[in-house]
């Protein structure tokens, strides 16, 4: 799909149904992984969200205490920027201390955001996602 040359980049969306961007990114049931380059993107696969969230674990993340670090290890390897319509502050921090750039819209669709993200038409929003957290420090 890419010439080569170009620009690859990856990048993630949390999502509970495969289609469209999770309304809660701490209770979102996997990540869709695209490659983005200037001309489109490509959806490349789908993986598991076991990080801790909300005092609650998930996969390999279960047995660790709710004061601990979010773990986005598995999730966002090698994820240069994760797209979402909100999160939380430790969660912000985790993924500004990973490296993963973070960009709030309010777009829907999967296929639809990681395009427009590729070909710089991407809405921004509010990053405040509605569930009690506010916005990123």
């Amino acid at each position: 799909m890419y010439d080569a040359g170009v620009l690859v980049m990856k990048i993630a969306m949390p999502t509970d149904d495969r289609k469209s961007l999770a309304a809660h990114f701490g209770r979102a049931a996997e990540f869709a992984v695209y490659e983005a380059a200037a001309r489109g993107a490509e959806f490349v696969v789908y993986r598991p969200n076991v990080h801790v969230h909300h005092g609650g674990t998930r996969g390999p993340a279960a047995g660790r205490g709710a004061d601990q670090t979010h773990d986005f290890g598995e999730g966002l390897a090698g994820v240069e920027v994760l797209i979402c319509r909100g999160m939380g502050p430790r969660a912000a921090d985790a993924c500004a201390s990973s490296g993963v750039r973070v960009v709030f819209t309010a777009e829907e669709y999967l296929d639809d955001v990681a395009a427009k993200f590729a070909r710089g038409e991407l809405a921004e929003a509010d990053p405040s996602c509605g569930c009690g957290h506010g916005p990123p420090a």
